[in-house]
């Protein structure tokens, strides 16, 4: 099977085979489950199988159903539920910057829910004088919730140790890169960074950069997304067996994959000389805004890459990605 093919599979979404329906407010109810809460609604909505499956499968696809639409229009659960509910499923939502048919996967919601709702007042529980009207959750005031520690993990450091060995150990015998796009300037940044001599644990720009550095002429072949790159194998949040980023801002990165190729000229599969390639970059890319950086950040998966405000991208350009002469050619390049 050709590697293009391959990548086609291993980063291939299982959405439609991978996919459980919640309420909003019972994002909430599996940290109160997890933290020793039990009530008679959880049974009904087969919340301990659901934290089961979320538990197993931290990437299983979560679709939020609510009262309303996402226009704000009834749906028929708006007759099964109490004022409470439809409450506590909008206030969720709100929180989390969603809407009622978003699906997110569980590790993201529930990322976005520890950042975001670290108590449970005003959404389970009211400061208010009118107790008999609007009910509180028989749970809210007992710290289950608070207890309740992350429901999801990143990778285990062994394993991504165990991939940090064998990948260095791979790009150090190739003699071919094969790098997504959008990494190239990932290694730019690397450079420009305060710490730029040393490995990092959780990627291989370091070993990149060396590799190129001491052969400008080895070709690099572009592979759009995770499932070849050679830089992703000891990221936490890397799944080989997939071949796919979990991170939250993987959807950012194919869209950089996308945006880099395009000031670049090039395509996916396309293979050109590191010195040719980076070339292209100090003609074409002399800053990541519009690509790392955007005007406005409009959602949690569109927001800006925490290099560009320091220019550590432009640092990188200055100090190069060769040395000696070779680095001044491509100086010369960016001025024309």
């Amino acid at each position: 099977m050709e590697m293009r093919d391959q990548a086609k599979v291993k980063e291939l979404s299982d959405r439609d085979l991978n996919t459980i329906v919640m309420l909003p407010q019972h994002l909430l109810c599996l940290k109160c489950l997890q933290g020793g809460g039990k009530a008679e609604f959880m049974n009904r909505y087969c919340l301990s199988e659901k934290l089961k499956i979320i538990q197993e499968n931290n990437d299983v696809h979560v679709t939020l159903q609510a009262a309303f639409d996402e226009a704000g229009s009834k749906t028929p659960l708006y007759f099964m539920q109490t004022k409470e509910e439809r409450k506590r499923d909008l206030d969720v939502l709100q929180k989390l910057g969603l809407v009622p048919g978003d699906t997110r996967t569980a590790r993201d919601l529930l990322s976005r829910v520890e950042e975001r709702i670290p108590t449970l007042e005003g959404i389970c529980t009211y400061d208010s004088v009118y107790e008999d009207v609007w009910t509180q959750c028989p749970l809210a005031c007992k710290g289950f919730y608070e207890k309740s520690g992350p429901i999801t993990a990143l990778r285990p450091p062994e394993e991504m140790k165990k991939d940090k060995v064998s990948s260095c150990r791979e790009i150090d015998k190739a003699d071919r890169l094969v790098l997504r796009p959008h990494h190239l300037l990932c290694t730019i940044c690397f450079i420009g960074s305060d710490r730029n001599d040393i490995p990092l644990e959780e990627d291989n720009l370091y070993e990149v950069w060396v590799k190129i550095r001491e052969n400008p002429d080895i070709p690099i072949l572009i592979t759009e997304g995770p499932g070849d790159c050679m830089v992703c194998p000891p990221c936490h949040a890397f799944k080989p067996e997939r071949g796919i980023c979990v991170a939250s801002c993987h959807l950012r990165d194919r869209k950089k994959d996308l945006d880099t190729m395009l000031r670049l000229g090039l395509s996916p599969g396309d293979e050109l000389p590191a010195r040719e390639l980076v070339a292209r970059i100090y003609r074409s890319i002399p800053t990541t805004k519009g690509i790392c950086g955007y005007d406005t950040d409009t959602a949690p998966e569109w927001t800006t890459c925490q290099s560009v405000p320091g220019k550590t991208y432009e640092k990188g350009l200055k100090r190069g990605v060769f040395s000696g002469a070779l680095h001044e050619e491509m100086i010369n390049l960016s001025r024309r």
